[in-house]
């Protein structure tokens, strides 16, 4: 017997997933169990656990990285569903933080852990700001994290043309 084909095996995965997806969603019209709080949540994961699979099969990281951002985000929604968070919007950043760590840890590319460094010093600004701080400070904050976002673009900038200009030599 031969091997299945990755696009076969993936258009399985989708419509198994589609079909749980409809089941779930009829279950939750028959016998109600707050299922229509979290549809949406729920949509998220089937959709992460899809572009995961997709990642695994033609080793894509963009697929992967949002597969896991969708998953912990419908991770999120579904707890949110059931208990209400208080900074919601941290914790949704939180995610796409923990998805870029998660891409590093799997690829061993660098901006994914640059991505994770910087997401993660938002959540902690947000976490700050909305607890402690006024509106002025939060707006200087982000201010000067733009500013140094933006200084390490233009560092890396000039860094590449040094080194296009260096060898061209």
């Amino acid at each position: 017997m031969e091997k299945i084909k990755r696009t076969i095996a993936l258009r399985i995965i989708c419509t198994i997933l589609i079909i749980a997806y409809i089941i779930f969603i009829i279950w939750g019209l028959i016998k109600p169990f707050n299922l229509h709080k979290a549809w949406f949540s729920i949509a998220l994961n089937f959709l992460g656990a899809i572009l995961i699979t997709k990642s695994v099969f033609f080793n894509l990281d963009s697929s992967m990285f949002l597969g896991v951002s969708l998953y912990f985000m419908s991770f999120i929604g579904i707890v949110h569903s059931f208990v209400l968070f208080e900074n919601l919007i941290s914790y949704y950043f939180l995610a796409f933080s923990c998805a870029c760590l998660v891409v590093f840890f799997i690829f061993r590319q660098n901006i994914h852990f640059n991505l994770f460094a910087l997401s993660l010093l938002e959540v902690i600004i947000l976490i700050l700001i909305k607890n402690n701080f006024s509106l002025a400070i939060f707006w200087i904050v982000q201010g000067g994290f733009i500013a140094f976002i933006l200084s390490l673009i233009m560092v890396s900038i000039i860094k590449a043309k040094e080194r296009k200009s260096a060898v061209s030599k």
